[in-house]
């Protein structure tokens, strides 16, 4: 196995540990996941939730959002929001902060920047063991998203603390003394070409493009 595509995959795994626990502690949902292959192709867990440790958020300001994937140089299937599975909510982010949003909304969204070509799709290569890209998606800004979830969430977390978790060196729970700060935004629904002008206007001043 690739040695990048095994760290992901430790990573992704530690990162869900982590989102399940504070899931559980804010009492939104308990999250138990699914063991077997055949309950995996179900989706992640019984709770519909599908979790995505998103390390360039912060540096870029957006998030990427997953739409196909291949495993030869020919064929995309549907996957992130467009796998046909038992998912409802994404959570997607890092851990000190991180946003829930409703699949169905992810998936109009995307439509909606589609059609309009408000953001480019972007191909990933995630195996460097392998000549042709295997994930198809879009970076959607971070303030183009947080109109759009059900609740941002905010935990103040020291940077010992971060270093930690991104280094796995702990376990992925939070302590009483943990902060967290838990956000509603009022809906905004179809993305305007003003906000899009805003966007790329601020990108242009920061050169911050995934």
């Amino acid at each position: 196995m690739d040695a990048y595509y095994y760290e992901c995959l430790k990573d992704g795994q530690y990162f869900e540990q982590y989102i399940y626990n504070v899931l559980e502690q804010l009492g939104i949902c308990i999250v138990e996941p699914f063991l077997t292959k055949e309950e995996q192709v179900l989706g992640e867990n019984s709770a519909g939730v599908e979790v995505k440790h998103d390390r360039l958020m912060k540096r870029y300001g957006n998030i990427y959002l997953e739409l196909e994937e291949r495993v030869t140089s020919s064929n995309w299937i549907p996957s992130g929001i467009f796998r046909n599975d038992n998912t409802i909510i994404y959570v997607i982010g890092d851990y000190d902060n991180f946003f829930l949003f409703q699949k169905g909304v992810l998936q109009w969204l995307v439509n909606d920047i589609i059609t309009n070509e408000y953001f480019p799709i972007k191909e990933v290569k995630q195996n460097s063991n392998i000549a042709f890209s295997t994930s198809r998606g879009i970076p959607v800004p971070v303030d183009i998203l947080r109109y759009r979830c059900m609740e941002e969430v905010r935990i103040e977390l020291s940077q010992e603390r971060l270093d930690a978790f991104n280094a796995r060196t702990v376990a992925p729970v939070l302590q009483k003394e943990d902060i967290i700060q838990v956000i509603q935004y009022p809906f905004m629904g179809n993305i305007t070409p003003e906000e899009v002008q805003k966007i790329q206007e601020q990108r242009s001043m920061r050169s911050m493009v995934r």
